[in-house]
């Protein structure tokens, strides 16, 4: 299946990769920047459908305007309503 990669930084560093279909409640998320000159971004987060993880029982690590997160050793849980996800912070 095709996706769309949004760069989130403006400078290439991180990507969002999301398939077409959940292109429109990503960006009601983020804010996208203009590809920087079409390099591929150097970390990427995955965006596909499926049911959001469960949050960790431990204390909140960050908390953004509509999303939770806690970090447990390599991995980060990240959760807001009906989203959310788990990123590879070793990747």
């Amino acid at each position: 299946m095709p996706h769309d990669t949004l760069d989130l930084l403006g400078d290439g560093s991180l990507g969002l990769r999301v398939q077409p279909q959940l292109r429109g409640a990503a960006e009601a998320w983020i804010y996208p920047l203009p590809d920087p000159a079409g390099a591929p971004p150097r970390a990427l987060i995955e965006l596909s459908p499926g049911d959001p993880p469960e949050p960790p029982a431990g204390p909140l690590t960050l908390r953004g305007s509509h999303v939770a997160g806690w970090v447990e050793g390599g991995h980060a849980v990240l959760a807001g309503g009906l989203v959310g996800g788990t990123v590879d912070l070793g990747a």
